[in-house]
């Protein structure tokens, strides 16, 4: 059986380097600061650690969150969509009743059971 020799760092300096870590920025699409209280701050937070970022070498990652399409949405996703939108949901709701339950109403059904 062979040793393992485990490197485990002690100080900042060992831990950030750009080959061992990277900047993750996350959900900061064009649209999004204008939807967030202070986005204007928070914009120009994040460009200062993207300038910083890139001084140093390290490698950056952009994220951005992305919705199920209507008809595959969980009700969880759909709970956020409508608090996002600050809507009561009623037409995102009917745009999920599938078109062979068009008799369906969004907020309960018919009463009938379903196959």
């Amino acid at each position: 059986m062979m040793a393992v020799s485990l490197d485990i760092g002690k100080t900042l300096a060992d831990f950030c380097r750009p080959d061992r870590m990277a900047l993750v920025v996350y959900d900061m699409q064009a649209g999004i600061t204008n939807q967030v209280k202070n986005g204007p701050a928070i914009l120009a937070e994040v460009l200062k650690v993207l300038e910083a970022a890139r001084a140093g070498g390290y490698p950056i990652i952009f994220l951005r969150h992305l919705s199920m399409p209507k008809p595959l949405m969980g009700a969880f996703q759909m709970r956020q969509a409508m608090a996002w939108q600050r809507t009561d949901g009623s037409r995102c709701r009917q745009a999920l009743v599938p078109a062979r339950h068009a008799g369906l109403r969004a907020g309960g059904g018919t009463g009938a059971a379903r196959r």
